[in-house]
């Protein structure tokens, strides 16, 4: 089939709305059909020119030689030098966007707030009822508490002298004062329980998580292991003060029969003022970290399951679970633990009494031996209440640096 000679006229001459696409690209005509850039120049040569169609080879009537597929791979040479999306298969011209084009619509995915009935405004009745129903246990919490703490203070800023005709309160604030600025016994009492309770809580805090985390992992058996861990808290701190004494004594005690077998001598454990305040430590830690267990076991098993098996399908090892999830999520239970068991220990006092009674000398002398000695063996009731004072505000202040402390890790 021979082109019409007016048509090939106007594609050398580039009309019939023909633009160009861009560098070493054809010609496109009014019909978009792209001209390669050779047949054009052949047409210009004289040469009638061509359409080229998409999988149609040159026929032996258009004016040239027959080169079978020679098309289609100079049609293939030029689309691979020039990818893009208008050579997807497609020779037709893409089209610009039009400006004017409506915009889709933008479809919003909310979710409706549920809407909550109107709070119904209280009447003056229920007020008065709710007031007295809590008026007797606030009346007894005020006998409990308020009145027993104004007769501390009382005490405290006065001299107390016992007389036949009883007691007699001398109002005297500046002496029970200037003692306790220079009492160096007091200050020393201080710092060892200060000492007594981070060492104490600590490792009851370190090893009651790790035994949670390891009953957690068994299989079975967790109701008998859980068990037996209860029974030390069980134990009254008479009968456990009593025992340890006697495990640690320095002639038939089975700690130093046992350190005998292996050739080494007995050790005055509770003599030796080096090794008395950590002889105290490790029964306070035998006693009291089956309660941390108890409270952080809760804690893991309360962790969400599927959170930690996806961790482990991402290859995630046991430290990295521990460090980066459990923790974590575990933080409000071990938060409470610690503080339940940092107050326990600001108020020890029968273990220690019983094992040590605060000696070797003052080694083991915390702050509720302190005050027993000075109200029940020096007589001194006025400096004993200022001594009380000054421990409940030292376990005041620790409760509220630790409950923001608390409130931070949880969040």
């Amino acid at each position: 089939m021979v082109p019409d000679p007016r048509r090939a006229d106007g594609l050398r001459r580039g009309g019939w709305h023909s633009r160009p696409l861009g560098r070493d690209r054809g010609t496109v005509g009014r019909a978009g059909i792209r001209l390669d850039e050779g047949v054009r120049d052949q047409s210009r040569r004289g040469r009638p020119g061509a359409r080229l169609r998409r999988g149609r080879e040159r026929r032996p009537g258009d004016g040239a030689a027959p080169q079978p597929g020679a098309d289609r791979r100079a049609l293939a040479r030029r689309r691979a030098q020039h990818r893009g999306p208008r050579d997807r298969g497609d020779l037709r011209p893409e089209r610009a966007p039009d400006r004017h084009a409506p915009r889709p619509r933008r479809v919003r995915m909310t979710v409706p707030t549920p809407t909550l009935p109107p709070r119904r405004r209280e009447r003056p009745a229920d007020l008065w009822f709710r007031w007295g129903a809590l008026l007797p246990a606030v009346v007894v919490l005020v006998l409990l508490t308020a009145w027993p703490m104004l007769n501390l203070l009382r005490m405290a800023v006065s001299t107390i002298e016992f007389t036949r005709a009883g007691a007699v309160f001398t109002f005297d604030p500046a002496r029970n004062f200037n003692r306790l600025l220079g009492d160096r016994l007091f200050l020393s009492s201080l710092w060892t329980t200060v000492l007594f309770v981070a060492v104490s809580v600590v490792i009851e805090m370190v090893l009651g998580f790790l035994l949670a985390l390891v009953v957690a992992g068994v299989p079975r058996g967790k109701g008998l292991v859980r068990t037996l861990m209860i029974l030390p808290i069980l134990v009254p701190p008479v009968a456990i003060g009593s025992m340890w004494k006697l495990m640690y004594n320095y002639d038939f005690g089975i700690v130093n029969q046992t350190l005998g077998l292996v050739g080494l001598g007995p050790i005055g454990w509770l003599s030796e003022p080096a090794l008395a305040l950590w002889s105290v430590v490790l029964v306070d830690v035998w006693h009291w970290t089956p309660l941390v267990f108890l409270i952080l076991f809760a804690g893991v098993e309360g962790l969400p399951r599927e959170v930690i098996e996806a961790a482990r399908v991402d290859g995630a090892t046991s430290w990295q679970i521990t460090r980066r999830i459990i923790l974590p999520l575990m933080a409000p239970a071990i938060a409470v633990a610690f503080v339940f068991r940092a107050i326990l220990a600001f108020k020890v006092f029968d273990q220690i009494f019983l094992l040590t009674s605060g000696g070797p000398g003052t080694a083991t002398e915390v702050v509720s031996l302190r005050l027993y000695h000075v109200f029940f063996q020096e007589n001194n009731l006025g400096y004993g209440a200022l001594l009380s004072i000054v421990l409940i505000l030292a376990v005041i202040v620790f409760l509220v640096t630790a409950g923001g402390l608390a409130r931070r890790v949880g969040k």
